[in-house]
């Protein structure tokens, strides 16, 4: 049942950008918003995976989230459903993609599996090129990967 009205909030939202409050953020690539009914929603940034708590650059990119959008009001266009059940989505602020924007200050990979968007991995290039934020650290692991390993033991 569950999966029905997730599909059923996917097929919806896919056609539309709604307004949400944000009121927490979680981590970098991780907030929760009040829809228009006051229900609290969790949502994973589409496209992007930034740096594990743990990690260098994790509190960097929870603090770009927090300034640029908590207790603002957003657009958000849901994509899909996460196996958390958490809804993925495009966040939208002062007209700027959070995704892009975190991506652009070397603070999120573009999450390959789940993303071809060029622009997004231009902009991943560009950082790297200037070795901004995690491409400044030459021990960086991608977040997938320090999941994994964090897992095994």
């Amino acid at each position: 049942m569950i999966k029905f009205y997730s599909l059923l909030l996917i097929l919806l939202s896919s056609f539309c950008f709604s307004q949400y409050k944000v009121t927490r953020v979680i981590d970098g690539d991780t907030i929760e918003v009040l829809n228009n009914k006051k229900e609290k929603i969790r949502i994973r940034l589409a496209e992007i995976d930034c740096p594990e708590k743990g990690q260098n650059f994790s509190a960097k990119a929870t603090k770009f989230t927090n300034d640029a959008v908590w207790n603002k009001t957003v657009e958000i266009e849901i994509t899909s459903v996460d196996r958390y059940g958490r809804s993925i989505g495009k966040v939208y602020y002062n007209n700027k993609y959070l995704s892009a924007e975190l991506v652009k200050k070397g603070l999120a990979i573009v999450y390959r599996k789940y993303s071809k968007d060029m622009k997004l991995i231009d902009l991943e290039n560009k950082a790297k090129l200037k070795k901004i934020g995690i491409w400044s650290d030459p021990n960086f692991v991608i977040p997938e990967q320090f999941r994994k390993l964090k897992k095994k033991n």
